[in-house]
């Protein structure tokens, strides 16, 4: 049930999980709250349909950390890294904030040190900033609107305004051309 809430990219109806696993409504049901009970599955805001919920998220940023940090990509991360003498981070955007999956230092860094699992509001971070960008306006503008934005420096404005990174087509994502942040000064990159 999981693997297919997860796989169909959109909250899903009890009645569309049951007939995807072939499985009578009332099991179906009782799976489902056994899973919403447990925090694995939740019911979308003002709906009755389900999604992820934050065990599930915290258990799927658990393995890829846990993969990450021994796979390729660390390797990839860490080489980078030791080259531009710079952080080099890997993370996701999860509910409007970044939730950091590997991380690579160079040997002397002044950098914000974050722990693996960790999240920061996606505002906060060049990181944050440029997923923030990458998806679609509508979606985007949607979850800003939604986020408890504070104010973390005297320079910066609590309410979001419309920026060149966030005025994409409709359909668009909107990569911004440089995420930065004050002292020290942070980019991000797009890796697809």
């Amino acid at each position: 049930m999981i693997e297919r809430l997860v796989g169909a990219n959109k909250p899903v109806s009890l009645t569309e999980l049951a007939m995807a696993l072939d499985l009578p409504k009332p099991t179906a049901h009782r799976i489902a709250l056994l899973l919403e009970r447990e925090g694995y599955i939740q019911r979308e805001l003002g709906s009755r349909r389900f999604i992820a919920g934050s065990r599930l998220v915290s258990l799927a940023l658990a393995s890829l950390g846990a993969s990450a940090e021994q796979g390729m990509s660390h390797v990839i991360l860490k080489d980078l890294s030791d080259e531009v003498e710079e952080a080099c981070e890997l993370g996701v955007l999860v509910d409007g904030e970044v939730a950091l999956i590997d991380q690579a230092l160079p040997d002397r860094a002044l950098t914000l040190r974050f722990g693996r699992g960790k999240r920061v509001p996606g505002h906060c971070t060049a990181l944050g900033k440029m997923l923030l960008g990458s998806l679609l306006r509508r979606r985007r503008e949607r979850l800003i609107a939604n986020l408890p934005l504070r104010r973390y420096t005297e320079r910066r404005s609590p309410t979001p305004r419309r920026s060149p990174a966030r005025s994409s087509a409709p359909g668009r994502p909107a990569w911004p051309r440089l995420a930065t942040s004050s002292s020290p000064v942070s980019s991000a990159l797009p890796c697809r």
